[in-house]
């Protein structure tokens, strides 16, 4: 079975903070996008505080 694993490269993790929007940020951000699906997608998106990369939404 050990030659029939796969090795993978190690995902770097981000080491600085995160950027943190203000209030006037994060309205333009939610007004930008054209359709109101869109706008609600996103808005979802920034309220659930979904990021990119989160090692507690995936498991790790």
């Amino acid at each position: 079975m050990e030659k029939k694993r796969i090795s993978l490269p190690q995902i770097k993790r981000q080491k600085d903070l995160p950027l943190v929007l203000n209030k006037k940020e994060v309205r333009e951000l939610l007004k930008a996008p054209k359709y109101l699906k869109h706008r609600l997608m996103l808005g979802m998106l920034y309220g659930c505080g979904l990021r990119s990369y989160d090692p507690e939404a995936s498991g790790m």
